[in-house]
C-alpha cells in the first residue's frame, strides 16, 4: 500500500507539475496542490512502507525468528552495478524533487496571491484595495510576518 500511494504521489506531483508549466499562470490552490499535496503522498507512502518493514520485522522477531541483514557490496556482479546506479540515480532524483517542491511550497505561501486569494479569501475587499494602493509594491510577508524562513 505504501508503495502504491508512493508512486500516485509521484505521478500526481509529476501531472500538476506539468499542468502547472502549461498554464503559465500563478495559481495558489494548483501550488498548494503540486507542491504540498503531492509530496506529502509520496512522504506518506514511504512513512508506510517504513513501518510496514518494522511491523513485519517485529513480528518475525516475535515469532522466533532470527532476522538479519546481510549487506554485501559486490562490484564485480553487473546486475548487482546496475541495480545500485539505479537506486542512487532515483535517490538523486527524489532528493531533487523533495528540495524543489519544499522551495516552491515556501515561495508559494509567501507569495501575494496565496494571501489574497487562498488564505484570506474572506478579505476580498482588502486584497482588491491593495493590488489598487502603493502598498501593491510590497510582499504581504514583509510587514506581516516577515520574509524568509527565519520568520516561520
Amino acid at each position: 500500500m505504501g508503495g502504491a500511494i508512493t508512486i500516485a504521489g509521484g505521478f500526481f506531483f509529476v501531472m500538476l507539475l506539468l499542468f502547472e508549466l502549461v498554464s503559465g499562470e500563478e495559481n495558489p490552490y494548483l501550488d498548494i496542490a503540486t507542491f504540498i499535496l503531492a509530496p506529502g503522498l509520496v512522504m506518506l507512502g514511504l512513512a508506510m512502507f517504513a513501518l510496514s518493514t518494522w511491523l513485519q520485522m517485529r513480528a518475525a522477531r516475535r515469532e522466533g525468528r532470527k532476522v538479519r541483514f546481510n549487506l554485501s557490496i559486490d562490484m564485480s556482479d553487473p546486475l548487482y552495478v546496475r541495480n545500485l546506479w539505479v537506486f542512487l540515480g532515483l535517490s538523486a532524483v527524489f532528493l531533487v524533487i523533495a528540495g524543489y517542491s519544499g522551495t516552491r511550497a515556501f515561495e508559494t505561501m509567501e507569495s501575494v496571491v496565496f494571501c489574497g486569494e487562498a488564505c484570506h479569501a474572506v478579505m476580498e475587499p482588502q486584497y482588491t484595495t491593495y493590488q489598487h494602493s502603493p502598498h501593491a509594491r510590497v510582499a504581504c510577508v514583509d510587514c506581516h510576518i516577515g520574509p524568509g524562513a527565519g520568520f516561520w
